[in-house]
């Protein structure tokens, strides 16, 4: 409906759903046994466990017109009973995916806060890890060495700490539990994998925080030691260059014309990105998309 003109909306690359092994993270299968999985026509399942399950599901997922493969990797803030230190799937499992994804030239990404987790990944041939909480050292040179590329998201997990969760939410305590386990090392690990060198992508778990809220993650990656004109590129060319888009991302003749207006430099206060009011413009393929400036 975007690309069509329906309404105005952000580019996408979509996964259609994760694949999720039994039990595990984004498993909507409450204890209780409700199944609170949101099923229409066309839309796959994400649960899938062994080598034959999750090829078939890989599969399935770009029947349904996925862009890349997601993998619930690890334990997660957000749903119950699963712990993020802890890794899911095995080896062969990911290895399956990975190779399947191959076949339609498809990039596989994790959710994935577990150290074990990373490893796996890494091992495995994933593209690109979301979250990286509990990396170390170590691991950061390997995932440099691998050319496999993070995606901190380190604004989610503030941005639920200090707006809780709803009254009504059994499991709101265990959520804020794993919330600050993660808060505390979450930074300082990434800091790693900053130093090492590890290829760095800006993101924000979108559909968790609030639209238009994501590029507070610039400050996020400016504490980790980035300039700001190297934060800016996390989110713009080397964002595309991972996509493997290489008509989006910067502003050249011949590319998509995607650019915004800002009245004050970001170069100089990374802060005055995350200003709506500093944004005096904004055009999407050529087509204004929202003008303050007077000038478009």
């Amino acid at each position: 409906a975007q690309q069509r003109g329906l309404f105005t909306a952000p580019k996408l690359e979509i996964c259609v759903t994760p694949l999720v092994m039994t039990g595990g993270h984004f498993d909507l299968m409450l204890p209780s046994g409700f199944d609170m999985e949101i099923i229409y026509p066309g839309f796959p399942k994400g649960r899938c466990d062994a080598p034959s399950e999750v090829l078939k599901k890989t599969r399935e997922v770009k029947r349904a017109g996925a862009d890349f493969i997601k993998v619930m990797c690890s334990g997660g803030v957000l749903t119950t009973n699963t712990s993020p230190e802890f890794s899911q799937f095995n080896l062969e499992e990911l290895k399956t995916i990975v190779g399947e994804a191959k076949n339609t030239n498809s990039k596989v990404s994790a959710h994935c806060h577990s150290l074990e987790g990373i490893n796996k990944c890494i091992d495995a041939g994933f593209s690109s890890i979301e979250h990286g909480t509990f990396i170390d050292a170590s691991t950061s040179k390997k995932m440099a060495e691998n050319n496999v590329t993070l995606v901190p998201t380190l604004l989610v997990h503030q941005y639920l700490y200090e707006n809780g969760f709803p009254k009504w939410d059994n499991y709101a305590d265990e959520k804020l539990a794993k919330l600050k386990e993660i808060i505390k090392v979450h930074k300082e690990n990434i800091k790693f994998a900053y130093d090492e060198g590890v290829n760095i992508v800006m993101g924000t778990d979108s559909g968790v925080i609030p639209h238009g809220y994501n590029l507070k993650e610039l400050i996020n990656l400016v504490d980790l030691g980035m300039k700001p004109k190297e934060a800016i590129a996390s989110a713009t060319t080397k964002a595309a260059e991972f996509l493997g888009r290489d008509d989006i991302g910067s502003i050249y003749e011949g590319k998509c014309a995607d650019m915004i207006f800002v009245e004050r430099n970001p170069i100089i206060d990374i802060e005055l990105l995350t200003d709506p009011n500093n944004i005096t413009g904004v055009i999407q393929d050529g087509k204004e998309v929202k003008n303050r400036c007077g000038v478009m």
